[in-house]
Order: C-alpha cells, then structure tokens, then sequence
C-alpha cells in the first residue's frame, strides 16, 4: 500500500451509521457498519466493502481489541 500522501484521507478501519443507501434491505439508514476507509466525517463505500456491526458486543469493540 503506498503512503498517505499530505493533504489525503488517512487511510483506517472505520465503524459508523450508514446515512444513505443503495441497498435498504442489507444496509438501511442507521445501521452500524464497519469497512475500510478513511478518517473523515463521511465516506462512500461500496456495498461489497461493508460489514454489519455485531449487536451482541458494545460498538466500540467491532473494531477489534486495540
């Protein structure tokens, strides 16, 4: 993976509530998601690069133990 250019979006694990949708069934608005992407307010991630948050555990822990 070639570095984080200036001025760029770190690149990172992200966890967050989805705000819009193509697919209402799998993923509607407000699910909790994890997926590779960046730290920023938003991002735009495809459908395939997206993961259902587990419910069972609190949120912060579907990142992973760091």
């Amino acid at each position: 993976m070639p570095a984080v250019g200036l001025g760029t979006v770190m690149r990172c694990l992200t966890l967050g509530n989805v705000v819009k949708t193509t697919n209402e069934d799998a993923f509607p608005v407000g699910k909790v998601v994890t997926g590779f992407g960046g730290v920023a307010e938003y991002s735009m991630l495809p459908i395939s690069g997206i993961t259902p948050a587990r419910p069972d555990v609190p949120v912060e822990q579907n990142l992973g133990p760091f």
